[in-house]
């Protein structure tokens, strides 16, 4: 708030407030800079004006479109899967009511396993998939599995080919 905006806020006790707010204690106008306030922001409606769509529960083994759609890059590796055991344990969209779970796509990307120390062997990657159902693994990635040759490319193109619809895809 810039100090005429105090003063036309609660003009009687605009000083009141720069005296005593932590903030302004010990600094005067000049002192002080303000964020540049944006006009449009200041004329948008207020947000519980929003109607937010009503959500229905799936039929039973209904399948569509997802809201939206989460992926997370991720390695078939032991460090990694150390890594998405602990995002399916903390990550916010475990607060999602289970009647609208479907809206919510959540999958791991990552390329093929190599037979290398550190790794995952296939069958390892195959029971962590059997269990959670969130591994999406890109195939002819250039040297199985990279992070910085193609796997962003390889992963757009499957959620075009192959991926569930989504409105939104982070």
């Amino acid at each position: 708030m810039v100090w005429d905006e105090i003063a036309t806020v609660v003009p009687e006790r605009a000083s009141e407030v720069l005296a005593h707010h932590p903030f302004f204690l010990g600094h005067t106008e000049e002192t002080v800079s303000f964020p540049v306030v944006v006009p449009g922001l200041l004329m948008a409606p207020w947000p519980g004006n929003f109607r937010a769509p009503v959500l229905e529960p799936p039929t039973e083994g209904a399948t569509g479109p997802a809201l939206l759609s989460l992926h997370v890059f991720s390695m078939p590796t032991v460090k990694s899967r150390a890594r998405r055991l602990l995002i399916r344990q903390l990550h916010p969209l475990r607060a999602v009511p289970t009647g609208y779970k479907h809206l919510v796509d959540f999958k791991f990307i990552m390329g093929q396993t190599r037979d290398e120390e550190g790794w995952l062997t296939q069958e390892e990657l195959d029971r962590e998939q059997t269990q959670f159902g969130d591994i999406v693994q890109l195939k002819g990635l250039k040297n199985d599995e990279n992070m910085n040759e193609g796997k962003s490319l390889d992963w757009l193109q499957w959620v075009a080919r192959s991926g569930r619809k989504a409105q939104w895809v982070w």
